[in-house]
């Protein structure tokens, strides 16, 4: 800005002495004024002159420092660039370096037991080929059990349904869970619907592959008349619980209600003071004659 201002300057004076120059060389060749006066006003001229060529001079230098600058600026963008991009490279070097060593430890994604090895110290892994797993983990707590329920009770079983899960190998011990998901569409071959249920099992009692009988609460009735499971046996589409009165088989056409595979409920056909035979009933007829044996005998 300086510079272009003093080259302005230097253009005024020098339009200034110029046209003062015409004015006394007229005046010269009129004899109004001396020679004299006509080389100090030349001598003006030559010297706003030069100093207009400076001005322009010192123009062209900052220009030219000005581009010189910009070319700087540039280069040291380009160099910044340059050396972003090498941190970037080098980050994710780290990053697969880093990848690349994490395979040196194979970590569970939950807390468990390994139950299976099929590596050891000193193996040579491939990265492709072998799908085998290098070991096989089982989370104990909590289990998860699957159940394949009937059709005739797909429905009422829903996620959240309290679940109770006894296990032969703890001498039928019952444990408490909790439906946590069903397949919610049928087995198309065996008419029956999977489902999930989780048990707490922070002792470590329950064991994958334990044989288990599972029970889904569906519903609830207290105070109602039931009897083993094993008592009752189907014929065709009624279901027949055989009492023993007076020596004497009698088959009972009863109606039943709900069933937790242990226990039936009566809701009509028997009043409760029978004596009823608690299984292999389907071999039994009606009016054979039995013959009841003492408790423990």
């Amino acid at each position: 800005m300086e510079s272009q201002a003093a080259a302005k300057r230097t253009d005024a004076d020098y339009d200034r002495w110029k046209a003062e120059l015409a004015r006394i060389e007229r005046l010269v060749a009129e004899n109004a004024i001396q020679s004299k006066v006509l080389e100090e006003t030349q001598a003006q001229l030559r010297a706003s002159i030069a100093w207009r060529h400076e001005a322009t001079a010192k123009i062209e230098s900052a220009q030219a420092g000005l581009e010189e600058a910009n070319a700087k600026l540039t280069k040291a963008k380009a160099v910044e660039t340059a050396a972003a991009a090498k941190v970037a490279v080098a980050e994710a070097d780290a990053a697969r370096m880093k990848a690349m060593l994490d395979y040196a430890k194979i970590t569970a994604p939950f807390d468990g037991v390994v139950t299976a090895r099929h590596v050891h110290t000193g193996h040579f892994i491939p990265a492709v080929g072998s799908r085998e797993p290098l070991f096989v983990v089982i989370r104990t707590d909590p289990v998860r059990v699957f159940v394949d329920v009937p059709e005739k009770d797909a429905t009422a079983v829903e996620r959240g349904r309290a679940a109770i899960v006894r296990v032969q190998a703890s001498g039928n011990s019952e444990f408490k869970g909790t439906v946590a998901r069903t397949a919610w569409a049928l087995d198309r071959t065996a008419r029956t619907l999977r489902v999930e249920i989780d048990v707490p099992n922070p002792d470590g009692k329950l064991r994958p592959g334990m044989y288990a009988h599972a029970g889904i609460v569906v519903a609830e009735r207290e105070d109602v008349l039931a009897v083993p499971a094993s008592a009752i046996v189907k014929q065709g589409d009624k279901s027949i619980c055989c009492t023993v009165s007076g020596g004497k088989i009698a088959r009972n056409i009863v109606s039943t209600g709900l069933s937790d595979g242990i226990a039936v409920e009566i809701v009509s056909g028997l009043d409760g003071n029978e004596v009823i035979v608690k299984s292999n009933a389907a071999a039994l007829t009606d009016g054979q004659s039995v013959q009841l044996a003492p408790v423990g005998k």
